[in-house]
Parts: C-alpha cells; structure tokens; sequence
C-alpha cells in the first residue's frame, strides 16, 4: 500500500520532500506550501501517520525506503531536495545514509543521534500514553500541550485530530525507534550539502546531536532559530521558509 502524499506544484522544475514529526502528519507543512509555490512539493503522511495509519507498522527503515521509493517515483529526475522535523529528521539522515543520490541538499530539523530514554521509560510511556487517553481528548488539555509547544492555536483542529487518534501501537514504535536512532553508517561519506536545524530554546540533547552530525557530515552547517522551540517551523514559518529557501539557493543563511 502507498503512503498517502499531498503534491502540489508539479509543473515546477525542482523538487521538495517534506517529511513530518512523530505523531503529527503532513499538515505541519501547510505554511511551507504556501511559501514555495514555485516547487513541486510532496508531503507524504508517514506510516501509521495521519491519511497513512493503515499502512503498518511504523519503522525506520521502512518509512525510508518509502520515501525514497516516492522519490524515485514521482520527483522530477528522481532528485529532491528533504526538509524533515523532529522525527523526520532522523529519516532525513536516514535517507541520506543509504540513498544520497536521490538527495539534492537536505534540511534536517530538532534532530536526535544520541540515547535519552532509559529502558523503564521506553517501557512506561507507550502505557501512559494508552491511561491518559481520555485526557487527550479534551480540548482544554490539548489546548494546553500546544501551549507549552509553544504550537500556535490556528493548527488546534489538525493537532486535536492527529492526538486523537495516536494509539498504543504508534506511541510504542516512535519511542523505540526515535530512542535507538544513531548517525546511520555511511552518513560521515555524503557530499550533499546539509543543514542542520534547531530551535535555539532546544534541550541540549539536541544541540549535542547537531554538534555530532556536523562533525560527521563534509558539507554540513548548524543553523539555530533565535528564540524559537522544536517545531519552529509552525512558531515562525516567515522565518523558516526563508532559511530553507537560502540552503536550497546556497546562499547565506539569515
């Protein structure tokens, strides 16, 4: 079964791929849209995700193939240019470790290499997660997540509809997967040109990582938004378009 992809643009010449967070769906890069208006842009909804929750289950290696299969397959020249969040961005590193040649330059945003879950944790959340069901129905609650995501509330109808609809399964394969994830083998050998993203107000964890993947990566940058959280692209997408716009272009960043 294919995965579900939003396209718009296709009479463009260069290709986007954007690939989205854990538990969310592509409708995070509604404003990304709006902004590139002069790519051919695809959004896919990851496994177990939004449009795509029959496909199943969620993992890694699987979504990337996916989206290098989607590549291969409807981006022009079989190239395009990867913009991934969170967990995205791990799949962005993942798909530039074993298929650089489908990558033209890659953004990868909010993106962890090293381990932070203890076993008990990656064994406890998914459980939580199933107890505190009722409670992420609630708007007021949901309303309340957003806020200390600093996610705007304009997105509060698509974020209700991706949280309602997170399960057991889901919550279980993001852990495990987001939690084992390390700078794939072949990374450290891409020429690509790479740039590595985050929020300036990102735990520590985060820069860390970023520090490791540009020591890793040839061709590689670290680009910090002033003052912004994980999904700044939702906080200031003025501001993200336009430091995605200045990669893809190799111009200096803002």
């Amino acid at each position: 079964m294919d995965l579900f992809v939003k396209e718009t643009g296709r009479e463009n010449e260069e290709s986007i791929v954007f690939i989205h967070g854990g538990g969310l769906s592509g409708w995070m890069w509604d404003k990304q849209l709006e902004g590139f208006t002069d790519y051919h842009c695809l959004v896919p909804d990851l496994p177990e995700h939004g449009k795509s929750r029959d496909i199943v289950p969620f993992t890694m290696k699987t979504a990337a193939e996916q989206i290098i299969e989607l590549i291969n397959e409807r981006a022009h020249n079989k190239k395009a240019h990867i913009v991934g969040i969170s967990l995205g961005g791990q799949l962005v590193m993942q798909i530039l470790g074993i298929a650089p040649e489908v990558v033209d330059h890659a953004i990868a945003s909010g993106t962890v290499v090293r381990p932070y879950y203890g076993k008990v944790t990656l064994t406890m959340m998914p459980i939580m997660g199933a107890i505190s069901k009722p409670l992420i129905s609630n708007d007021f609650f949901i309303k309340k997540i957003m806020e200390n995501g600093k996610i705007p509330l304009e997105y509060f109808e698509n974020y209700k509809k991706d949280t309602k609809s997170l399960t057991y399964s889901l919550n279980k394969h993001i852990l495990n997967e987001n939690a084992a994830f390390r700078i794939p083998k072949g990374l450290c050998k891409v020429e690509n040109p790479v740039l590595i993203t985050m929020g300036e107000t990102e735990m520590e964890l985060v820069h860390e990582s970023a520090e490791d993947m540009n020591r890793c990566i040839p061709n590689s940058k670290i680009f910090k938004a002033p003052g912004l959280c994980h999904v700044w692209n939702l906080q200031s997408p003025e501001l993200f378009n336009k430091t995605l716009r200045a990669c893809i272009n190799d111009e200096e960043l803002i």
